[in-house]
């Protein structure tokens, strides 16, 4: 399952780095107008504050990709200022219950006039900030974006979520390396201010022994119909729910699958088959669900949505996730190799094999932002890749790194039997633990894979909130209430309880 490239990454890194949006290039006149007017607007909004109302100081900061100007899209260069400063340092008022994000926007839109971008993110159920001055996510590579720090702090939350107190500290920054050359790259040390995250295991279930996993996916469909009735193309609340649902052979409305895919065909149209122009995932998560209704991936609309997949350059741009999910697109249909005749180099299944195997870290596992192979892995991709190269363990290399990733996953478990990402114990964590050893075939039994009497089968069910759905986490923290339905941790969940009950029943 796709996390926040993830997610699974720390929630503030996805919703920093998770989406790519289509853009125009900046008009560098406006924006040197803008600069020359800054000073004036800010003696004059100083001047205003009235000292009864609260306030904060909010900055916005290029100042990284103004240092490495070579890192950044040509055609977004003059959307760089030389010092850096998009906003310097400005105070500015706000009411009580306002975010980090109203204060931007009000700023943005109202005060300064600076292009601005956002979009609301039903995964983390927060707002996601795309583009300022027009510079966006990747504009200086894959691991490039915006980030927000308050009073020196990066909180590992959305900015819609992150309510403001008066004289607050707000530092938006464009980060090039993943928040590492800003200072918000993740270090559990720096996180000292956050609650502990606290997880009350339900103890002692297991596929084998208790019927609640059954109960649960019953439950679960149930849900996921009645709150999505018309699934659309797209991850959240569309793809997924179809790959999960079609593969659990629960009963749907008539028309369900129909709608869902009259929606694909209407995008791929509109979109002209071009779905990213730089996330292929969106390519090869589209496939999977495509083929999971027995639809041909090949024609849809007119458009072959796999031949995108043949060109390994472009699909692995994006990282990890790139060659993962290419390979399990291809498998979904044991579909040929596309030739893809833009392409310098044609991917293939070996080639994307290869390519993950190559990315394998010292520890055994792997990770999404990895710069040295001694980096420590991350569960969720770790799990991903396992999912992918489940296929292929007949090769010899390949199953070497199974077993290592296996050996990793196992020492990587929490007491209470799940996984924590980043610091996080998270259902959707579990989720990708639980479907990458039901690709294997291992049950959640093997003595590997359960501690002090916990499985993470079992793990992954004390996420489950009474009346339907999963929770993210199960204790309040980070930006989330804990116990509280999260849509993409249901139908992570969802997809990882159906792979577990149909490897059982083999």
């Amino acid at each position: 399952m796709m996390k926040k490239t993830s997610r699974k990454i720390c929630s503030y890194i996805a919703l920093a780095l998770s989406m790519v949006i289509l853009f125009t290039a900046c008009s560098a006149g406006t924006k040197v107008q803008e600069t020359q007017k800054q000073d004036a607007i800010d003696e004059q909004k100083l001047g205003e504050v009235d000292n009864t109302e609260l306030s904060c100081t909010l900055s916005i900061s290029c100042k990284t990709l103004a240092d490495h100007i070579e890192l950044c899209a040509e055609n977004k260069r003059q959307c760089v200022p030389e010092d850096g400063w998009i906003l310097k340092p400005s105070r500015i008022t706000f009411s009580e219950g306002e975010s980090v994000y109203d204060v931007l926007l009000r700023a943005c839109k109202d005060i300064y006039r600076i292009h601005f971008e956002a979009s609301f993110t039903p995964v983390y159920d927060s707002v996601y900030v795309e583009g300022i001055n027009n510079l966006y996510e990747f504009d200086a590579g894959n691991l490039s974006g915006w980030m927000y720090k308050v009073n020196d702090w990066f909180p590992n939350y959305g900015c819609s979520k992150y309510i403001l107190k008066d004289g607050d500290v707000v530092c938006w920054e464009y980060t090039c390396d993943l928040g590492n050359d800003v200072g918000g790259g993740f270090d559990e040390s720096k996180n000292e201010n956050e609650e502990p995250l606290e997880v009350e295991p339900e103890i002692g279930i297991t596929e084998k022994t208790n019927p609640k996993l059954n109960d649960a996916l019953e439950r679960t469909a149930d849900y996921l119909l009645k709150t999505v009735p018309s699934p659309s193309a797209g991850s959240v609340g569309g793809d997924w729910i179809i790959i999960g649902l079609s593969k659990s052979g629960y009963s749907v409305p008539d028309g369900y699958y129909d709608k869902y895919y009259q929606t694909v065909e209407k995008q791929v149209t509109d979109l002209k088959g071009v779905l990213h122009t730089k996330k292929y995932t969106e390519y090869s998560r589209t496939v999977i669900a495509i083929n999971a209704l027995g639809k041909d991936p090949g024609n849809v609309a007119g458009y072959n949505l796999l031949t995108p997949l043949g060109d390994f350059d472009k699909t692995i741009w994006q990282g990890l996730n790139g060659p993962i999910w290419a390979l399990m697109a291809f498998d979904s249909g044991n579909y040929d190799d596309p030739i893809n005749e833009d392409a310098e180099v044609q991917g293939t299944r070996q080639l994307y094999i290869d390519e993950i195997l190559s990315k394998q870290l010292s520890d055994g596992g792997w990770c999404l932002s990895a710069k040295s192979k001694d980096d420590a892995a991350d569960p969720d991709i770790t799990a991903m890749a396992l999912c992918a190269l489940a296929k292929y363990k007949g090769q010899g290399n390949v199953s070497k790194a199974i077993e290592e990733a296996l050996t990793c996953l196992s020492k990587l478990q929490d007491e209470d039997g799940g996984y924590s990402s980043f610091g996080i114990k998270n259902c959707e964590s579990a989720a990708q633990v639980l479907a990458a050893l039901s690709y294997l075939g291992i049950s959640t039994d093997d003595e590997r894979f359960v501690k002090n009497g916990n499985s993470v089968l079992d793990n992954l069910l004390s996420f489950e909130v009474n009346g339907g759905g999963f929770a993210h986490v199960n204790s309040d923290g980070n930006g989330y209430k804990g116990g509280e339905v999260n849509q993409m941790a249901t139908e992570q969940a969802f997809y990882a309880l159906v792979a577990a009950r149909n490897a059982d029943n083999k």
